[in-house]
């Protein structure tokens, strides 16, 4: 009697905390999922995919609000089809108790504008990390962290490339600037020498 007491009392104060035990369920998720995908016009197919890969994904035990951020990810970034499942496959390919991780290395990747290949294989390099006895937080946090580093290096080189870019077309319109001015002078020293070939009185 005791113990159950005391399972109503903490359910009761979840309830007033965060206004329900569950913040996101599926049913929830599945009509945000419809209208992002109404909104960035996929097709009826890769519509009922994205809700299908989601329900798959919570029905393996990947929490709904992780498993909405992997499908949600992906219409964003328009990854869909084939891809889409390739990625879902990745993460139902870890054990039960790393999924969740497994889930939010992929929608990191995502967010990061990483490929589905190139996702995939960060849920690879997750799980190995995880089977070579990190915990699965752990390994999450790491896979993100690299991420992170990652995006900030290939963030670095665009600049400089951008950067480089903008000199090398300063430099064009310098030299452009240089050589219409040479024209110009040419063109005043022509103007004395047409008056000397003109007709005689």
């Amino acid at each position: 009697m005791l113990r159950k007491s005391i399972i109503t009392f903490m359910a009761g104060a979840m309830l007033l905390a965060g206004g329900s035990v569950f913040a996101f369920t599926l049913d929830e998720a599945k009509a945000n999922i419809d209208k992002q995908a109404t909104e960035k016009k996929l097709g009826a197919a890769d519509h009922s995919q994205a809700t299908a890969v989601l329900q798959d994904l919570v029905n393996k035990g990947v929490p709904v609000e992780h498993a909405y951020n992997v499908v949600n990810a992906s219409i964003n970034e328009g990854i869909k089809g084939k891809d889409l499942a390739e990625i879902a496959k990745s993460i139902e390919a870890n054990q039960p108790g790393a999924r969740k991780g497994a889930a939010d290395v992929a929608a990191t990747a995502i967010n990061h504008k990483y490929t589905a290949k190139e996702t995939v294989k960060a849920t690879n390099t997750y799980r190995s990390s995880v089977a070579s006895g990190t915990l699965p937080d752990k390994a999450a946090d790491n896979a993100k962290l690299a991420m992170d580093k990652d995006r900030t290096r290939t963030g670095d080189r665009d600049r400089d490339r951008d950067r480089d870019r903008d000199h090398d077309r300063q430099m064009t319109h310098d030299h452009m600037g240089d050589g219409s001015g040479m024209g110009h002078d040419m063109g005043g020293g022509m103007g004395p020498g047409s008056g000397v070939g003109g007709p005689r009185r």
